[in-house]
């Protein structure tokens, strides 16, 4: 580029500097395209966001796919609810580029109204999630999520200690076409204090029957800490709520208890 003396050297430089602009940002899609795999030039302004969502879960490989479907819908829910109108024309579709601050700080008191306790955290760090993937592959280039944050009430999440007589009045509880293995897991977990998580996978091999113990390893520690592992002395009427193991079944892998889903 040379400094202009005449109208002529001036128009020169202007096309001189846009094709080196034009040069410049070709070879910023290509070393970009070599870092991720895929041009940036896609035309993201078509992209709906929702079936972004779906197709993140479709390959999702995590234990709790299930709390990532809820994030989705919930989101659907939302964009579609008659108390936010001004979000429904997105109910079906909606562009990465048309998710604001303002729609997440809204988003995130709509799920506070939907659940209690620590439900509406968890599922908003689900949508984070895949707000945060679609940063990193550069569908969303500024964080909507970022400062909206869930708190959740220290005094909503105590809990509290069951007497002898509340732990009783439960096991006495009967309900029409009740669940013999939920009630019977729910006991278990009264008595020996697991979660839900654990005697959901527990099986016979967790039982040692002569010498009347319970051992397993937390799932909520499993690999993290030394003190994962849990052995715990039971009796005859924990025994009986165990019951034996089938005949000829492989106790490593036969669960005490058939269980459907947390939720």
């Amino acid at each position: 580029i040379i400094s202009p003396r005449t109208p002529i050297e001036r128009e020169q430089n202007k096309g001189t500097l846009e094709l080196a602009k034009k040069i410049r940002n070709e070879k910023s899609e290509q070393m970009k395209e070599m870092e991720t795999g895929h041009r940036l030039n896609l035309d993201i302004k078509k992209l709906n966001f929702l079936e972004y969502f779906q197709k993140y879960i479709d390959s999702y490989k995590k234990k709790d796919i299930r709390m990532m479907q809820i994030a989705l819908q919930r989101f659907k829910d939302f964009l579609s609810n008659e108390e936010t109108p001004e979000y429904n024309k997105f109910a079906n579709d909606i562009k990465p580029q048309q998710i604001t601050k303002d729609m997440m700080i809204d988003f995130t008191d709509y799920l506070k109204s939907r659940s209690v306790g620590d439900g509406a955290k968890s599922i908003y760090q689900r949508f984070k999630k895949v707000i945060n993937f679609a940063i990193d592959h550069d569908i969303i280039l500024k964080n909507p999520c970022r400062g909206v944050t869930i708190k959740t009430d220290e005094n909503i999440l105590r809990k509290e200690i069951l007497s002898l007589d509340e732990e009783q009045a439960l096991i006495n509880t009967h309900y029409e076409h009740e669940n013999p293995n939920i009630r019977r897991a729910f006991i278990l977990c009264l008595y020996v204090g697991m979660r839900f998580c654990d005697v959901k996978t527990l099986t016979f091999a967790n039982i040692d029957y002569s010498n009347k113990i319970l051992k397993f390893e937390q799932n909520k520690t499993k690999g993290e800490s030394g003190a994962s592992g849990v052995t715990i002395p039971i009796n005859d009427d924990i025994l009986g709520l165990i019951g034996e193991p089938p005949e000829g079944c492989n106790r490593s892998e036969t669960l005490v208890f058939n269980l459907p889903s947390y939720e």
